[in-house]
């Protein structure tokens, strides 16, 4: 026998507000799970180095999902985090997680959750996408009275489900798994589609086999892996629409073989529970619930057009909605983003403002190494000379990730001319292979990501290799901080002869051009390199356990390395002789280091570099 239906199941229904306070989610009710990423993230420490977590929304099998502050775009954000089994096959993991992240991109609709992003730890895989304040239908249901939804409720819900799976159809995509969790209700009575883990995307071959779903309401080619197509969703989302009618499931079973027994008896006919939505309505979803494909519609927005007819106004069931999440929330501290907004640092309140620091600095590195090279270029003519000035610092802000190569290649052009200008172009081709080499390291190490990777050049530029462990520890992961300091190192030994092209004189610029074989014969701009490279490392490796304080401590212990360093590699080439290195190099290491420390706090530590996330400087 059917279940009777309540005497509110219609239109309308009396007993303000609805709710039944039972399953109220506080925030924080869910448990993270232990070695989660939330469990794990330190007060200071951001995910991903980006984002702040406000809280634990869901976990269970899959993970975790985590409400996130993203600190970069000042947003909230959804962090969908898929532990990587140790034990397991992780490289499946990822494959999943990344065939959801690719399904989902595909689709821009007001109806679907938008995907953000895709990452991956040695631990988990992470799917970063659009945060929507609200529930889920099935939370939705489960707080009203007899778990059922108003006939114009269901109506909204119906049209905004069918439009979202429409164009995931037109875009090759089937979800597979629609059901009441995966539907996300806003509190400003939006409806959006979520969670593609298990979607299917069409080749060019058609559709391929099931992947999986949720019992109860997969229908039978889904249950027993054959074949599927947009009929399968139709299924789903007629199961998913009966049940928020009648707060029936029909086909709920502990087992695939049961659910599909319950399949083919059917479902109990809709106008049973509802007396008001028989003839079409209720053949419209025996059409749609039919066990074998090829007796329901193809088209979700079909089911929808024969359905909504007698289901009242959509427009009417969201505005229900709304009412009914602000009956719920009334009592809810509202999310505060100033306050979230004020645990940033100063300089990531303004969006784009580390963009245009990083910028800045990359244009007057650049512009600086130029000015300095200008002396053996000087035959070219003032005016020409001021346009080279001029383009070096358009070309450091326009495309900072290729100006420290570009750079450096410049310093070696202008080494050759002096040379050869000085009748020794043998000298002058040593200088220019290894300044030009030692330019694309950078670039080579940095992958192309690292927007501060230019400020470097300012070695070279100031005529001392001290400025550059603060530097490219600040801007580099340790590795790429290494390899940038030791080639800037080298560089600077190269290019300026240990301040020699600071003069405008053409027979000292000579003099240190001739003296470069000799320079790079000896120990001193070696040793040079092997401190400016430690240096670097160790300030990178500090500066990127997550506080501001471990990185401003880095850069100090930096200072002090550099410091040790600059007085022995000056020993090395004065026969062994330590004396105290001089002033100039002192005091631009410690300027060097003050300025990445007021950089920290003003930008907060070091991120974790990650594929794609300086795109918008390159």
């Amino acid at each position: 026998m059917p279940k009777a239906a309540p005497a509110w199941a219609g239109h309308h229904r009396p007993g303000r507000p609805r709710y039944t306070g039972a399953v109220r989610r506080p925030h924080h009710t869910p448990t993270a799970p232990k070695d989660s990423p939330m469990e794990t993230q330190t007060s200071p420490a951001l995910l991903l180095g980006r984002y702040r977590t406000i809280e634990l929304r869901d976990t269970g099998g899959f993970g975790s999902v985590l409400v996130c502050w993203d600190v970069r775009l000042q947003r909230r954000v959804a962090v969908k985090c898929l532990p990587l089994d140790a034990e397991g096959d992780a490289a499946s993991v990822v494959d999943e997680a990344l065939a959801e992240a690719r399904a989902s991109s595909f689709l821009t609709h007001p109806n679907i959750v938008t995907v953000h992003d895709f990452a991956v730890d040695d631990r988990y895989a992470y799917i970063v996408m659009e945060y929507v304040d609200g529930v889920t239908l099935a939370e939705l249901m489960a707080r009203v009275e007899g778990g059922v939804l108003i006939w114009c409720e269901v109506a909204h819900v119906l049209r905004s489900v069918a439009a979202a799976l429409a164009y995931a159809h037109d875009n090759g995509v089937l979800h597979l798994d629609i059901k009441p969790a995966n539907v996300m209700v806003a509190r400003d009575g939006s409806v959006k589609l979520a969670d593609f883990g298990m979607a299917s995307i069409a080749s060019a071959a058609g559709w391929g086999g099931a992947r999986g779903g949720t019992v109860g309401y997969m229908p039978p080619e889904q249950l027993t892996g054959d074949l599927v197509d947009e009929r399968t969703d139709v299924f789903a989302l007629a199961a998913v629409c009966y049940e928020a009618l009648t707060g029936l499931r029909p086909f709920e079973a502990t087992t695939p073989a049961a659910s599909l027994k319950l399949i083919e008896k059917g479902a109990p006919p809709l106008s049973d529970a509802e007396e008001g939505l028989g003839g079409p309505t209720t053949l419209a979803f025996q059409t749609a619930l039919a066990p074998s494909p090829a007796g329901r519609m193809t088209d979700p927005e079909e089911f929808a057009g024969e359905v909504l007819p007698s289901l009242g106004d959509p427009d009417e069931g969201r505005d229900s909605i709304v009412s009914l999440l602000d009956d719920e929330g009334s009592d809810e501290e509202p999310f505060d983003e100033g306050a979230w907004r004020a645990l940033d640092p100063p300089g990531r309140r303004i969006p784009w403002l580390p963009a245009a620091a990083a910028r800045l600095a990359s244009a007057g590195c650049t512009a600086a190494l130029a000015w300095q090279c200008a002396a053996p270029l000087a035959g070219l003519g003032p005016v020409a000379v001021v346009c080279l000035i001029v383009a070096a610092a358009v070309a450091g802000a326009a495309v900072p990730t290729a100006a420290c190569a570009a750079g450096l290649a410049l310093a070696g052009v202008a080494c050759a001319a002096a040379g050869i200008a000085a009748g020794l172009p043998a000298q002058a081709v040593v200088g220019c292979a290894v300044a030009v080499a030692c330019g694309f390291v950078p670039l080579r190490l940095a992958g192309g990501r690292a927007p501060l990777a230019p400020a470097v050049l300012a070695a070279p530029a100031l005529g001392t290799w001290t400025v550059c462990p603060a530097l490219a520890g600040f801007a580099l992961e340790p590795a790429a901080a290494a390899g940038t300091a030791a080639a800037a190192s080298v560089v600077t030994w190269v290019v300026t002869g240990q301040g020699a092209l600071w003069s405008a004189d053409p027979a000292t610029v000579a003099q240190a051009v001739a003296s470069v074989p000799a320079a790079l014969a000896s120990p001193g701009p070696w040793a040079a390199a092997a401190f400016s490279a430690g240096a670097a490392a160790l300030a990178s490796a500090t500066g990127r356990r997550g506080s501001e304080g471990t990185a401003a401590a880095g850069q100090v212990l930096a200072l002090v390395v550099t410091l040790v360093g600059c007085s022995l590699a000056g020993g090395l080439d004065f026969g062994g002789i330590w004396g105290a290195p001089s002033g100039a190099p002192m005091g631009l290491a410690l300027g060097s280091t003050v300025l990445m420390i007021v950089a920290i706090t003003l930008f907060g530590p070091p991120e974790l570099r990650r594929e794609g996330e300086d795109r918008e400087l390159s």
